[in-house]
This record gives C-alpha cells, sequence and structure tokens, in this order.
C-alpha cells in the first residue's frame, strides 16, 4: 500500500480498486508495438528495444526508484552516500541555489531555475514532485560522463501545448509525440561532459558547473 501510494504521489495512475483487501497484482504502466512480422527475431527485438527505451518508461523508471528511497523525514538532510550526491551537494552551494528550488537525491539530483518559478498558477504541475513546477532540469551519471536534461512536466493540456509551441518558436527542438493529450514527461535539452574517474565528486561537480555554464545552456534559458 505504501509503494502504491507514493507511486500515485509522484503522478503514476493508480486506480482507487487496488487499495482493496486481497489485491494481489497492479498493473501501472502499459504501452505495445506490433511487429509486421512476428517470425523475424530481429524486428521483435528491436520493438523490445524501442519499447524499453522509451522516454515515458524511462522515466516512470526513476520514479519508482525515487519512491522506494523516499525518506520520511523530508526536511532534514539526507546523509550524502554516493559521489554524485556530494558533488551535487558542491554544485549547489558554488551556484548558490536556494533550498527549495533544489533536490537531493542519490542518482538524479534535480534543481529549477528561479525564473521557472514565475509561471502562472495554470501552469503547475498537476502531480506531486519533489520540486513543483513544470521545468526542471537533473543531472545523471552514464557511464562515464555526466549528463544535465531539462524536462518539461504534466501541466494541464492547453496550457502545456501553449508551453511546447513557445519554447519550439524559440529553435529548442520538440519531439511531435510532446503534443498529444496524454503525453506527460517531454526532455527539451540534454547535454553531457566525458569524466575520467566516476568515482571523484570534485570530477563530477566540475563537469555539474561546466554543464551549467555552457553557452549552449544559458542560451536555452
Amino acid at each position: 500500500m505504501k509503494l502504491l501510494q507514493g507511486l500515485r504521489d509522484r503522478g503514476i495512475e493508480v486506480r482507487d480498486q487496488v487499495f482493496e483487501e486481497g489485491r494481489k497484482y497492479t498493473r501501472i504502466y502499459s504501452v505495445s508495438i506490433i511487429p509486421t512480422k512476428w517470425e523475424d527475431v530481429d524486428l521483435v527485438m528491436h520493438a523490445m528495444k524501442s519499447l524499453y527505451e522509451q522516454e515515458a518508461f524511462q522515466t516512470l523508471l526513476e520514479i519508482i526508484e525515487e519512491t522506494i528511497d523516499d525518506r520520511e523525514e523530508k526536511f532534514k538532510l539526507p546523509v550524502i552516500q554516493t559521489p554524485i550526491e556530494q558533488a551535487f551537494a558542491d554544485f549547489v552551494e558554488s551556484q548558490e541555489i536556494e533550498f527549495h528550488l533544489f533536490n537531493l537525491h542519490k542518482i538524479v539530483p534535480s534543481f529549477v531555475m528561479p525564473e521557472w518559478t514565475e509561471q502562472p498558477i495554470s501552469y503547475m504541475v498537476l502531480e506531486k514532485f519533489c520540486l513543483g513546477y513544470p521545468l526542471v532540469a537533473w543531472f545523471r551519471q552514464r557511464n562515464s560522463a555526466v549528463r544535465l536534461i531539462i524536462e518539461v512536466r504534466p501541466i494541464a493540456f492547453p496550457e502545456r501545448t501553449k508551453l511546447l509551441k513557445g519554447i519550439e518558436e524559440e529553435g529548442i527542438r520538440v519531439r511531435a509525440l510532446a503534443f498529444e493529450e496524454g503525453w506527460r514527461f517531454t526532455r527539451i535539452y540534454f547535454q553531457e561532459i566525458p569524466i575520467e574517474d566516476i568515482e571523484n565528486s570534485r570530477q563530477i561537480a566540475r563537469a555539474m558547473d561546466q554543464l551549467v555554464s555552457s553557452l549552449k545552456f544559458q542560451q536555452t534559458i
């Protein structure tokens, strides 16, 4: 029950019936691709890979992990355990990001720019997240690189379409699927910097600073 409620609090659609006593299985995600030839192993494998790499599914995995790892003591700084956590703590200090504008997470630490908090009330997210704003930036360590991503989160469909069209008109690429009703998360920015030692928090923090100070990021902002 705690797991399902935590997922619901983070915006995953969980029906009321699943909380009834005796329920054992709950489907929280479903999407399909129909291969043109089931007997073609390469086509089926490609379909599986496409399903796994879909933005919506990868976002769901991150939300599930965040839900499982969530601590009840939300107003206390968590004990820093991973190099990316330490690096992010140094990053928010050097960038002077206010406490309510970042989330220290051991895998995907995130932050919002102050100007992103000045949206009309109709642009506020429809679901509960650690940072309740329509735009969020987050870091992720993947292989031997540090990635910086900007994502549009779920807001009311008309406002979401208006926001995405405005972003697109400014020259930022927006995928066509993002304009479909029911689409919830859209990544509008991606950049990464390779590092030599993924266990070195100083190198990670330096990469974070470089990503945020890059011309590409500043122009996107």
